[in-house]
């Protein structure tokens, strides 16, 4: 009697076990299942924020996971804090922190989820001046050098001076994206000052032309 009620206790015990595995498995960002929970638990976060940009623990956890040991965890959370766009802009001081990275792939979608908050990210320009200057000839520095260009403005003289001097890297794809992200600005600027302009009537003031 005592032999299979041995054997019956081994075999729930052997199918905890395999429960126990799955579920780490699923959990775990080196299988497949594992990534695309990941990926299913970070758009549903990016989701709530998108629509309640208030949503205070779906911020928080989109930030916890930028500090994650997983690096495709912190690429995936850059990604869809990037595809908020400015709603996005809670997490400029948790993307600069975890900029701090000798992983490059996570540094690269970092640069660009801040290039994609666009202007209220202006805080983060020394890093992303710092990231390309210091990577001239990688994809993570000419990616600064386009995020820089989408959030960068006419005053912002050091980004336009990093800028400039990158325009003439002796790397091409560097000089290139400088150069790019140098008249993105511009244009902006023309932009703003014509919505200006016809935010006051088109320089209009209404008045009647002098008699002499």
């Amino acid at each position: 009697m005592i032999r299979p009620i041995v054997i019956i206790i081994a075999a729930v015990v052997g199918c905890v076990v395999l429960v126990l595995l799955i579920a780490l498995a699923l959990r775990s960002d080196g299988t497949v299942w594992g990534r695309e929970h990941t990926i299913a638990e970070l758009k549903r976060l990016r989701d709530r924020v998108f629509v309640n940009p208030t949503d205070a623990p779906a911020r928080s956890l989109l930030e916890e996971a930028l500090r994650s040991k997983s690096r495709f965890r912190r690429v995936e959370a850059a990604a869809e804090i990037g595809s908020l766009g400015e709603k996005g802009r809670f997490a400029t001081d948790a993307l600069v922190g975890a900029l701090e990275t000798d992983d490059r792939f996570t540094a690269r979608e970092i640069v660009q989820a801040l290039g994609e908050i666009g202007p209220t990210a202006r805080a983060c320009l020394p890093q992303l001046i710092a990231v390309m200057e210091s990577n001239p000839s990688r994809d993570v520095g000419w990616f600064a050098a386009d995020s820089i260009g989408q959030i960068a403005d006419q005053s912002d003289r050091s980004a336009l001076e990093a800028l400039s001097n990158a325009s003439h890297s002796s790397d091409s794809n560097l000089a290139v994206r400088a150069s790019h992200a140098l008249q993105s600005i511009k244009e902006r600027n023309i932009r703003r000052s014509e919505a200006h302009i016809e935010g006051r009537g088109g320089g209009d003031s209404g008045r009647q032309p002098r008699r002499e």
